[in-house]
């Protein structure tokens, strides 16, 4: 099966296709939730690749399991006074919520 991340960059190429769209699947930790000695590293490169996405993006979708996985990216999105977006199924319900960016600083 394909990843939801990259099943959902394939689909906004189809929607419109010069997007520029790519999907990525990383080990986001959670507030509270242990990391274990031989998670650490790749935990830290995650965070850092997820880190500079942002940077390097206008927009960020948020594909995520959990809301608590949804923290570290929404607030590394305001830090960075990007625009996020999550999209959320549940077994009855879905959501989707904008994590917008207000008037300039200043």
């Amino acid at each position: 099966a394909t990843p939801k991340a990259a099943a959902a960059a394939q689909s906004l190429k189809k929607i419109f296709p010069s997007v520029e769209a790519t999907g990525h699947e990383l080990a986001i930790p959670m507030p509270g939730h242990a990391v274990s000695a031989a998670e650490i590293e790749q935990v830290k490169a995650d965070v850092e690749k997820l880190h500079r996405l942002i940077k390097e993006h206008d927009v960020v979708f948020l594909l995520t399991d959990t809301r608590e996985s949804r923290w570290l990216p929404s607030l590394l999105a305001a830090a960075e006074r990007k625009l996020a977006i999550t999209a959320a199924l549940g077994f009855d319900s879905f959501l989707v919520m904008r994590h917008g960016v207000h008037a300039p600083r200043g």
